[in-house]
């Protein structure tokens, strides 16, 4: 039973190990992912789109289906989006549908890019209201740190770090960058906009030589390939010099700027960069040149819903000209549009909304800290008891263990007891026969022979015991060898053995002691029992040695005694002795 509940508690843990990995994807599902987007998503015709999409589709899984539906939903929202130039209902129903799916799937990385591209969408049209919750969801999972690589990555930080850096979260912002950057090869367009970010971020905080060094690099790494951040790079650089009143470099910057922004239509970097060089000519007192300009970017503003912003602050200049040039009507004519333009902005992306989006994000990281703490401390409890029941089964999975391994001790030392009790036996049950007989040279000869079985026997025993898991107790008690060496010839033995030799084969036994004075009673148990008519093998058992020294003291013997050697080891005479 308890080795069920250990094994039970094995495969559970082996599932939740794979079901953590459920959510999270292969390096190479990213490439793949990666891979799809970037071939589509300059794609202009919704139909091609589509049907792109749907023979993507064919022979894949249900999630890699899902991750290809957030994906097209996504490029097909911002390809209306780009079509009508603004927000719309259908782009909005297209990204909300692509959220929908990703919580469906449940995998975090779908819904961070989802959410971080509904939030985008928001952003790119100055919305930063409805921005504020989408932003705030991937944050937090990119805060959370709950994936380890996600598709579009890189992208995805950026597009949270251009949000927040709007909505004065700075530090966080730069986070994202830097992080992005670590993601992203030099070779991608996508390497200078990130550059460009992180410049942004020390422009804004006045930190212009840290911001310088970022804008060269962004300069060199976007000239070749990113033609709309090589422009922006120039205005932002031209941005430093104005602030260091470098008027000359800076006009100069803005002019190539504008110059490029215009040959690929970006309007959104024409009027940024016209507004900036339209305040340098106010700044030096041009007001012709300055109200030339800024109405070159009102009529690129105007009736632009997402380019409010800009009117805004291309009203605020032409009213300053306006006093500058004592015209009242002009001046009453901007306050008034000022007026209702702040009250349009107080909805999208004005001061005051930044203000507000500001103080919610503060009160929804308070709430987000209090959760995580939270979350926190169930995940310790949880950890706690997980950590209890781990310990109470491996504590009862090491009493089973123990309690086993004594069993198989216990057991094992019952086996040898039982195996030395046998051969102890066999050994009592010879010696018993051979003392109910009438001492005999023949019954000692079967005694002898009886012994070298058992001798044959133990140490068939001992060799298989050395070679098992038992030997250890060989090694410790030795009781085997023990028996092993009782079988020897003691002199005890050796003193009955002669006594009985010497009164069955008197007339032999008195030539040889007589004739050979000199031999020992090693040459004497040799000779005897050879003359019994035991093998080589067998005297060698008996007496506790080699078969090769058995041999050797034989022909010592011959050699000692050449001319009675037949008779002290004569084969003749062991048929006599047997007969």
């Amino acid at each position: 039973m308890i080795k069920n509940i250990s094994i039970s508690f094995i495969i559970m843990f082996v599932f939740a190990i794979l079901f953590s990995f459920r959510n999270q994807h292969s390096e190479t599902d990213i490439v793949y992912l990666n891979k799809i987007y970037n071939e589509n998503e300059y794609i202009e015709d919704s139909i091609l789109l589509r049907r792109k999409f749907k023979a993507l589709e064919i022979g894949k899984d249900q999630i890699t289906k899902s991750h290809l539906q957030v994906i097209y939903l996504s490029l097909l929202a911002n390809l209306h989006s780009k079509k009508v130039d603004g927000k719309n209902s259908k782009s909005e129903q297209l990204f909300k549908e692509a959220i929908r799916i990703s919580y469906s799937t449940n995998h975090q990385d779908l819904i961070l890019f989802s959410n971080t591209y509904l939030g985008f969408y928001y952003y790119s049209y100055s919305d930063v209201v409805n921005a504020l919750p989408y932003f705030m969801t991937s944050s937090k999972i990119l805060d959370a740190k709950s994936i380890s690589s996600q598709f579009r990555f890189a992208d995805i930080l950026k597009k949270n770090a251009y949000f927040f850096i709007t909505v004065e979260e700075d530090e966080k912002s730069l986070n994202y960058l830097k992080t992005a950057l670590k993601h992203t090869s030099t070779n991608y367009p996508e390497y200078s906009n990130l550059l460009s970010g992180i410049a942004q971020y020390y422009i804004k905080h006045k930190n212009y030589e840290e911001a310088k060094k970022y804008i060269i690099k962004t300069i060199l790494y976007s000239k070749k390939n990113n033609r709309i951040r090589y422009a922006k790079a120039l205005g932002d650089l031209a941005l430093i010099h104005k602030n260091e009143k470098s008027y000359k470099t800076a006009i100069k910057l803005l002019e190539e700027d504008i110059e490029i922004s215009k040959a690929i239509n970006e309007n959104r970097n024409t009027i940024y960069a016209t507004i900036l060089l339209g305040e340098i000519y106010l700044e030096n007192d041009s007001i012709h040149k300055a109200k030339e300009l800024i109405v070159q970017a009102k009529n690129y503003a105007d009736d632009k819903e997402h380019l409010k912003g800009f009117l805004y602050q291309i009203n605020e200049i032409l009213l300053k000209i306006a006093i500058l040039q004592n015209n009242d009507a002009d001046e009453l004519n901007y306050r008034r549009k000022l007026s209702l333009l702040k009250n349009e902005l107080s909805h999208t992306d004005g001061a005051d909304v930044i203000n507000k989006v500001n103080w919610e994000i503060q009160k929804q990281n308070i709430t987000y800290k209090l959760e995580v703490e939270n979350a926190k401390i169930e995940k310790e409890k949880i950890i706690t008891k997980a950590l209890i029941i781990i310990l109470i089964l491996l504590i009862i999975s090491l009493l089973f263990v123990y309690l086993y391994f004594i069993k198989r001790l216990k057991d094992k030392k019952i086996f040898y007891n039982n195996i030395v009790r046998k051969l102890q036996s066999q050994k009592l049950q010879s010696e018993e026969k051979l003392g109910e007989k009438t001492s005999s040279l023949n019954a000692y000869k079967t005694y002898l022979v009886e012994k070298n079985i058992l001798i044959d026997n133990l140490k068939k025993e001992i060799e298989h015991i050395q070679n098992s898991k038992i030997s250890y107790l060989e090694d410790k008690n030795g009781e085997l060898q023990r028996l092993l060496e009782s079988h020897l010839m003691t002199e005890e033995n050796w003193i009955a053995f002669k006594e009985t030799f010497r009164n069955e084969q008197t007339e032999y036994y008195n030539y040889i002691i007589t004739t050979y004075p000199n031999l020992t009673d090693s040459n004497l148990r040799l000779i005897f029992l050879h003359k019994m008519g035991l093998s080589n093998t067998q005297i060698s058992q008996i007496l506790g040695v080699t078969v090769e020294a058995v041999k050797k003291a034989k022909q010592r013997l011959r050699k000692k005694y050449p001319e009675n050697s037949h008779l002290i080891m004569s084969k003749e005479n062991q048929k006599k002795l047997t007969e």
